[in-house]
């Protein structure tokens, strides 16, 4: 269902086996992604009714602290630091220094990201950065603020054994935990090997698929995505997804029923937010038409772009209009 901007709640739906599944975003992520989208004067505004029914950090919903090094760092270069600080719970004056370790961090997946592309650049094996460690190489705005726990990576499957070496030979060991997922006793192939080192500060998501679900439906996406690939803009001797296959990613993440479960939501609806400020209206008319021909969910497109719409303004109402 699209919602128009003059609604309370933003909500999501999707079929399922069983009806329609519908989420609802708190009034705690619609804040903290309103804060992140907006103009600096209107900062302010969003951070406080982020902390109004908020006694403590740990009350806050996990999504929201996913996104808390970007949002600390939109409020400290909108406002002197007496105002935003006023607004967070006791015990929370840690998030001054949030922005600066997470930027530290990601500083660190960047040098690792390099190391290992240098490994597979010398064996010839074709790779492409996707998610978190895509969007830094790509210098998108405040990209070094974003929450990453692994570095992603896609490949063709064929070439995993000869990756598996030689990331074994960085340091890098692949994880032996079995997918509790079975169906008729046989487990179901997951569309990525994760990757443990030594200091554990962080995984390795060796991918051969760009989107988790079944493999059929898609690999005619991921085979398109490879075709596309374009140079990131800081670091133009990485290959990224195009922007289009970029945005495509983020909303089937949107989507995804591991995410709704997880709380994951609001990363990728940042994401796009990102991108909606980078693509126009008519733009969006054909990534839609690739989403759904490839992997049947242009309605996932149509529900982020409304999104969009009620948290940054009138962004896509063209497009909303065009469709409906």
């Amino acid at each position: 269902t699209l919602l128009m901007k003059n609604q309370v709640a933003i909500q999501l739906s999707q079929n399922i086996p069983f009806g329609i599944l519908q989420f609802k975003l708190s009034d705690e992520e619609e804040a903290i992604l309103k804060l992140i989208a907006c103009e600096k004067e209107e900062a302010i505004k969003h951070w406080k009714q982020l902390w109004k029914h908020t006694t403590t950090y740990e009350d806050l919903l996990f999504s929201c602290k996913e996104l808390m090094p970007l949002a600390v760092k939109k409020i400290q270069i909108s406002c002197n630091v007496d105002e935003w600080q006023q607004f967070i719970p006791k015990h929370a004056e840690f998030l001054t220094g949030l922005p600066r370790y997470t930027w530290t961090k990601n500083q660190y997946i960047i040098s690792e990201y390099q190391r290992i592309a240098a490994a597979l650049d010398n064996e010839n094996i074709e790779y492409i950065a996707i998610k978190g460690v895509c969007e830094m190489l790509d210098g998108s705005s405040l990209a070094l603020m974003r929450t990453s726990r692994d570095i992603d990576i896609l490949i063709h499957e064929d070439d995993f054994e000869r990756c598996r070496q030689l990331f074994e030979n960085l340091g890098w060991i692949k994880s032996n935990q079995i997918s509790k997922i079975h169906y008729l006793n046989s487990p179901i192939k997951a569309h990525a090997e994760t990757f443990h080192n030594a200091k554990r500060i962080f995984e390795l998501d060796v991918h051969f698929t760009a989107i988790p679900g079944a493999k059929s439906a898609s690999q005619a996406f991921t085979n398109n995505l490879w075709k596309r690939k374009v140079k990131a803009k800081n670091h133009p001797n990485f290959y990224i997804p195009s922007l289009e296959d970029r945005y495509i990613i983020a909303a089937a993440n949107v989507f995804n029923l591991h995410n709704w479960l997880n709380g994951h939501i609001t990363k990728y609806i940042c994401d796009i937010l990102t991108y909606s400020t980078q693509i126009e209206a008519d733009q969006l008319l054909k990534i839609t038409a690739d989403a759904e021909k490839l992997i049947k969910c242009g309605d996932f497109i149509r529900q982020s772009a409304s999104v969009v719409t009620i948290i940054n303004g009138n962004v896509f109402e063209k497009f909303i209009r065009n469709i409906e």
